[in-house]
């Protein structure tokens, strides 16, 4: 089996997950959102926490390594930059969460910076990735 085709099996497994985390990642903005989570003294129960510690920690990194991986640099951009970029919008998406349930629980901390941030690193990155295979659209001859 090829690198190519090593990769592209890992992209088919990977596409499929990414439902499963971004049906997590928003269930847990409902569930914040909703205001489920004021009901704890102390905060986020353990199970909120850790699934949203996992979906970050797991769905970031895994997005940047399919933009800028070297393995994963032997697919073309145009097939992978789906995937990576549903990726890091669960990144996003889990940090606003955060952040929707700490301006509860602490008002007076501006939490609201890393999302923020997140999102225009997320907007200058989509900018790139799909500008990028214009540019080598136009420089291809017919």
């Amino acid at each position: 089996m090829s690198e190519e085709e090593k990769y592209t099996r890992y992209l088919h497994v990977f596409s499929r997950a990414l439902l499963v985390v971004l049906g997590i990642v928003f269930t847990l903005l409902v569930v914040v959102v909703s205001g489920d989570t004021m009901w704890y003294g102390h905060g986020a129960p353990f199970g909120w926490f850790s699934l949203w510690f996992i979906t970050t920690l797991g769905s970031v990194p895994l997005g940047v390594a399919m933009l800028i991986g070297s393995g994963w640099k032997k697919l073309p951009i145009s097939r992978r930059r789906g995937t990576a970029m549903g990726y890091l919008l669960a990144g996003f998406v889990n940090f606003f969460s955060l952040a929707v349930h700490m301006s509860t629980t602490a008002p007076s901390v501006p939490v609201y910076v890393l999302p923020v941030g997140y999102g225009l690193a997320l907007m200058v990155v989509y900018a790139r990735v799909y500008n990028a295979e214009d540019k080598a659209k136009e420089e291809m001859f017919p």
